[in-house]
């Protein structure tokens, strides 16, 4: 979580001790946080360190996802194969569920088990929908 897994009182992270405690380089570090900063999703403090850029309950995971990623490729609907309707399917399944779940909620779920994976929004199942949606 880096920048919105802190405790109060904590210093807020710098891309240098980002990239030791997420296990990657450096430059993917500056890269990632250059498309989050130019997104409004992350900001630099005057005295250095990164925080989230507005509140973490106004941040969603859709939102991280375009800012790194960029948007969804747009498809054709009356032009799509087989193959392309699921995977458009999942994309637009997967925008949901990301769209449902914010940086808060994410942090929550790490605080209260921090040995184990954040539990997933929704599982995408066989015809590219997701169970629940």
């Amino acid at each position: 979580m880096g920048l919105a897994h802190r405790r109060p009182g904590e210093a807020a992270p710098d891309e240098e001790s980002l990239a030791r405690s997420l296990r990657v380089l450096h430059d993917d570090v500056v890269e990632v946080v250059e498309a989050l900063r130019s997104a409004g999703l992350v900001r630099l403090l005057e005295g250095g360190g990164l925080v989230p850029g507005r509140p973490e309950d106004r941040i969603t995971l859709l939102d991280v996802r375009r800012a790194v990623l960029g948007p969804a490729p747009a498809r054709a609907v009356a032009a799509l194969d087989v193959v392309e309707r699921i995977l458009a399917g999942i994309e637009r399944d997967g925008a949901k569920a990301l769209q449902g779940m914010t940086l808060q909620q994410l942090c929550s779920q790490a605080e209260a088990r921090p040995d184990q994976a954040p539990e997933p929004v929704d599982r995408v199942v066989e015809g590219g929908r997701a169970e629940g949606a």
